[in-house]
């Protein structure tokens, strides 16, 4: 993923030596989904930014009734936009994965500010987002409704704190997703491990206990843990120990409405600290009726 991002701007970009401070290239990482993609833009647009993402996989999702079915996905951003990218003032990229991405497209102009964030999950970095997107635009507060769903997060973050915070969990996923989940559930006190599949950067960054490694590995410490968070796999597993799961990365074989499913920024963390907290209050009285 990041290495193909990387060709498109080497290849494609037409260096510029001038800027246009409102165009924003925003390179989403590959746990992104279709509506988090258009989360990003949506919340950039507040701030009267012109948001153009590499890749753009927000328009995926538009309603295809009656279009017949095509080998690749709709909508997208088209080759001459991607072009003409080199006069944005800003890039912003959302993982440690394609972090050099960013920094390869400053090759293109010097004079774009190149904002990176590891995660947008949770308080404190939906908070560095924002912090960061509004002093770039010069912008005293967000608006209106971003600070409502901040307020709502605050909420939650108190609400799920009671079984979230009593909770351990094994994450296994890809490293920038696995990532961002855990420095979520940590701000409501949850006891995690994080299982990768693949060495990453991001390593030194987890303030948990982070180990590469595969199903293995995740089954022999699974017994002392509350809940495992991971890919469709992670079910058969889950069901052997008597174990709370919640589905998150790839595949996902049985849960319909994937590219629905947003759990960045402030709305999105409320989304989903709500939803395992519902999967845990769950599990933990079916085991105290057993």
């Amino acid at each position: 993923w990041s290495f193909s991002v990387q060709g498109m701007i080497a290849q494609l970009v037409i260096p510029q030596t001038k800027i246009i401070k409102d165009k924003v290239l925003l390179i989403p990482n590959v746990n992104l989904s279709p509506i988090e993609v258009e989360k990003l833009k949506e919340a950039l647009e507040l701030c009267d930014l012109d948001v153009y993402a590499l890749p753009d996989l927000s328009d995926s999702l538009d309603g295809h009734l009656g279009v017949k079915q095509g080998s690749l996905s709709s909508g997208g951003i088209s080759v001459e936009a991607i072009k003409a990218l080199g006069d944005a003032g800003l890039v912003i990229t959302i993982g440690r994965s394609v972090k050099k991405c960013g920094e390869l497209f400053l090759e293109k102009n010097a004079q774009t500010t190149h904002l990176h964030f590891d995660s947008v999950i949770g308080l404190e970095a939906s908070d560095a987002f924002y912090r960061k997107i509004l002093a770039y635009c010069g912008l005293k507060k967000p608006h209106s409704c971003i600070q409502r769903w901040r307020s709502r997060l605050q909420d939650t973050l108190l609400d799920t704190h009671f079984s979230l915070g009593k909770a351990k969990v094994i994450i296994a996923d890809e490293p920038d997703s696995a990532y961002g989940l855990s420095k979520a559930l940590m701000e409501t006190g949850t006891t995690c491990e994080v299982f990768i599949s693949q060495r990453s950067e991001i390593q030194s960054a987890f303030t948990c206990n982070v180990l590469v490694g595969d199903f293995e590995d995740v089954e022999q410490k699974l017994p002392v843990y509350d809940a495992i968070i991971s890919n469709y796999h992670a079910e058969r597993l889950a069901r052997k120990h008597h174990k709370a799961v919640l589905i998150r990365g790839f595949p996902n074989y049985e849960q319909v409405g994937m590219g629905l499913r947003n759990n960045i920024l402030y709305e999105g963390s409320c989304h989903f600290l709500c939803e395992f907290a519902n999967i845990l209050n769950h599990h933990f009285e079916t085991i105290h009726h057993h």
